[in-house]
C-alpha cells in the first residue's frame, strides 16, 4: 500500500518533473474523485440510522454516494420502498399522522420518510461510500492498494493535458488507462456485492 506522498513521489520521478509538487496532488485526488463515484469492491458498505419521533426524515452517512438497500427495524427488518419526492409529498399532505415508515426518497442530501416515523426505529443501510480524502503525505486508502495504478495514469493523463501541455503523452496515459481500468473492471464485477453487472456511463 502507497502512500499519498510515495505516489506523488512516483508520479514526479515518471513524469521527470521536481516542479509540479501542488500540481500533483491536485491530479491524484482529481483522479480519485473522477473514478470515486463507481461502486468498486471497497467501497460498497453498511450501517445503521435511527428514525426520531415525528420528524419525517433522517440525515443519510456523510461518506453516501448510492443508495443499495434501505430497512426499517420493526420486530424484523422490512425493506423501504423507495418512491419519487412528488409521491412522497403528496402523500403526506393528505395524511399527516404518524406511523411505521413503509417508503421513502432521496432529497436534499436526507431520506425522507413516509409516514412520518411514530417512534425511534432502526434503519439498517447498505450504500456506496466515498472513502477519507487524502491529505497528510502519510495518508494512505484503498485507492493506493489495488487503484494506485489507475490513480497514477489518470493523475498523469491529467497533468500532460493541462500542466505540461504534451497531447501525445496524454495520448499514451490513456491508453495505458484504458487497459488498467478494463482489468479492473472485470475484477470489480466478480467481487462487488450486487452479484450482477450494472451499467455506468460516463
Amino acid at each position: 500500500m502507497a502512500t499519498y506522498l510515495e505516489t506523488q513521489t512516483r508520479i514526479a520521478n515518471e513524469l521527470n518533473r521536481s516542479n509540479l509538487s501542488d500540481e500533483i496532488k491536485l491530479a491524484i485526488l482529481s483522479a480519485i474523485e473522477y473514478y470515486g463515484k463507481r461502486r468498486w469492491w471497497f467501497n460498497e458498505t453498511s450501517a445503521t440510522l435511527a428514525t426520531v419521533g415525528s420528524t419525517a426524515y433522517v440525515a443519510l452517512p456523510s461518506d453516501f454516494i448510492e443508495m443499495d438497500r434501505l430497512e426499517i427495524t420493526n420486530t424484523t427488518n422490512t425493506p423501504l420502498k423507495p418512491v419519487d419526492i412528488n409521491d412522497l409529498l403528496s402523500w403526506r399532505s393528505n395524511n399527516t399522522t404518524t406511523n411505521v415508515p413503509t417508503d421513502y426518497c432521496l432529497y436534499q442530501n436526507r431520506i425522507e420518510l413516509y409516514p412520518t416515523p411514530n417512534a425511534v426505529y432502526s434503519l439498517p443501510i447498505h450504500y456506496v461510500k466515498s472513502l477519507t480524502v487524502l491529505s497528510a503525505d502519510t495518508d494512505t486508502n484503498l485507492w493506493l492498494t489495488d487503484m494506485e495504478e489507475l490513480v497514477r495514469l489518470h493523475a498523469k493523463k491529467d497533468l500532460y493535458a493541462n500542466k505540461i501541455r504534451d497531447t501525445n503523452s496524454a495520448k499514451d496515459m490513456q491508453a495505458l488507462e484504458d487497459s488498467v481500468l478494463l482489468r479492473l473492471e472485470s475484477l470489480n464485477q466478480r467481487r462487488v456485492g450486487t452479484g450482477r453487472t450494472r451499467a455506468y456511463y460516463l
